[in-house]
C-alpha cells in the first residue's frame, strides 16, 4: 500500500462505454486485506477504517457506524481512447492513459 490516498470514504468505478457506475468500495476493501495477506504486511491506519466500514470487520450493524462526510472529492479518469464530455474532462485532477 504506497498510501497515495489517506481516509478514503468510497471508491466508484465508472463505465462510460457503458454508461453506468457503481460502488466498488467493498471490492476494493476485500482486495486490500487479501494484498496484505499475501505480502505478510499490516493494514495502515490511512486506510484502516475504510477496510473497516466496508467489510464490517467490527461486527457493528452498518446502521450504527458513523457516517463521515467527504471534505474532499478527487477524480481520476482513464482516458482509454475515449472521447468524453468537456464538462467531465474539466471536473477531473488526474488523467490515466
Amino acid at each position: 500500500m504506497s498510501g497515495q490516498y489517506g481516509d478514503p470514504l468510497r471508491v466508484v468505478a465508472f463505465n462510460t462505454a457503458e454508461h453506468w457506475s457503481e460502488d466498488a468500495s467493498e471490492d476494493v476493501a476485500r482486495e486490500i486485506l487479501r494484498r496484505l495477506d499475501l505480502a505478510g504486511d499490516e493494514l495502515p491506519s490511512s486506510i484502516q477504517a475504510f477496510v473497516e466500514s466496508h467489510l464490517n470487520l467490527k461486527g457493528a450493524r452498518a446502521s450504527d457506524l458513523p457516517v463521515k462526510q467527504p471534505d474532499r472529492y478527487a477524480m481520476s479518469v482513464n482516458l482509454l481512447g475515449l472521447r468524453l464530455p468537456a464538462s467531465l474532462i474539466a471536473a477531473a485532477e488526474e488523467f490515466i492513459e
